[in-house]
């Protein structure tokens, strides 16, 4: 732990000529849950826990059952317990987990920065696929990990890259580091492969096809905004009302009132996750939009929104392993938050992209912006 030195310089060789025949997680599971919960049970901690959990309720409903006549109270007092007990379980070892995973990616962040300067992946992360396959499978090798999955795709890469290293360096954490100077050009590199003015516009051009059919907006399917937000989060609210039915069934809510209370707190969390899912949107989804804007130059022409408005939200569709959901309501909303994102760029705050601050200027100035219009919005 003490020692600088790091165990991939050793395999340098080897990683830089990955074999292709690894794969990634997303190409072996179903879901991004089904891996979570495969890499949960091969923790040993957790097979223990569970273990004794179960063990713990399976006698305490069988002694309480030679006592108790109230069955079926008994049994669903005991099965709430048993899934509330595991869920937290649960939550705390996924936690367990993700600090572990950060702890190895900043121990390593030389070999992580030594890809993205050989790699220079930049958002066409499918290039990488076979070196991340090859990195996890050394990591497991070497006893670095339980599993042959650490990184679940490349994208989960590329995130570890910039949560461990590319942000705190920003920060000034690593200002310390000996190897300060590979991590200052690693930085620069991720940066020039993000956004690079000399082929942006050769990338739009294909990107951009305006004789595709990309659909109808939500303004023109709903009523108005409360039944787009009721008809996207409708899965969560009946989730939401079967916990807390459930709870209040087994005595946890000694009155209605909790009851009320507990489902409206957990109400206006969904409704706080609505309102930010601007301020919430992914690295690549922004400098989709960003060039969106970048390439009709809409202005105050709100047909221009509305095509930005329709390509966007049909391209997050196309994603997989992501929810199926629209961002923006209509042109003027897809403006708002185009505009509300690009003054947290700008200054450098909440979801940090300081990547894409050269791009945000040039928008600015494209658009006759000034940092004080910016800091208004």
């Amino acid at each position: 732990m003490s020692s600088s030195r790091s165990p991939f310089d050793e395999k340098a060789k080897d990683l830089d000529a990955p074999d292709g025949k690894g794969k990634l997680p997303v190409k072996c599971f179903r879901s991004p849950p089904t891996y979570h919960f495969y890499e949960l049970c091969k923790w040993r901690r957790y097979q223990i826990a569970v273990t004794m959990c179960f063990s713990l309720f399976l006698a305490a409903a069988t002694l309480l059952s030679l006592y108790l006549t109230r069955w079926l109270y008994m049994a669903l007092l005991y099965c709430s317990l048993c899934f509330w007990t595991l869920f937290l379980l649960t939550l705390y070892m996924s936690k367990v987990i993700e600090n572990k995973k950060s702890a190895i990616s900043k121990l390593q962040r030389k070999e992580l920065c030594r890809r993205i300067l050989t790699q220079r992946p930049g958002l066409d992360l499918a290039k990488l696929d076979p070196i991340v396959a090859d990195l996890n499978k050394f990591l497991n090798k070497e006893r670095l990990w339980r599993t042959p999955y650490f990184f679940y795709s490349s994208a989960s890469f590329i995130n570890r890259f910039r949560l461990c290293v590319y942000l705190p360096l920003k920060s000034g954490n690593f200002d310390d580091d000996v190897e300060i100077a590979m991590l200052l050009d690693a930085a620069k590199a991720w940066e020039k492969s993000v956004y690079d003015p000399e082929h942006l516009n050769e990338k739009r051009e294909q990107v951009f096809d305006e004789n595709v059919d990309y659909g109808k907006l939500p303004r023109d399917i709903y009523r108005s905004k409360l039944w787009w937000f009721l008809r996207i989060n409708a899965k969560s609210v009946v989730a939401m009302s079967f916990a807390i039915t459930l709870l209040a069934a087994v005595g946890f809510f000694s009155s209605k009132w909790k009851h009320c209370c507990s489902f409206i707190f957990l109400l206006m969390d969904s409704v706080r996750s609505f309102y930010d899912r601007g301020v919430n949107m992914t690295l690549e989804t922004t400098i989709k939009l960003m060039e969106a804007v970048d390439y009709y130059e809409p202005g105050d022409d709100n047909s221009k929104w509305d095509e930005i408005a329709k390509q966007i939200n049909y391209d997050l569709k196309q994603k997989k392993n992501i929810s199926k959901q629209d961002l923006f309501f209509d042109g003027e909303n897809c403006r708002q938050i185009f505009w509300s994102k690009l003054s947290l760029i700008i200054a450098d705050r909440k979801q940090r992209q300081p990547e894409l601050i050269p791009f945000a200027h040039k928008l600015m100035s494209k658009f006759g912006w000034s940092d004080e219009e910016i800091a208004a919005v």
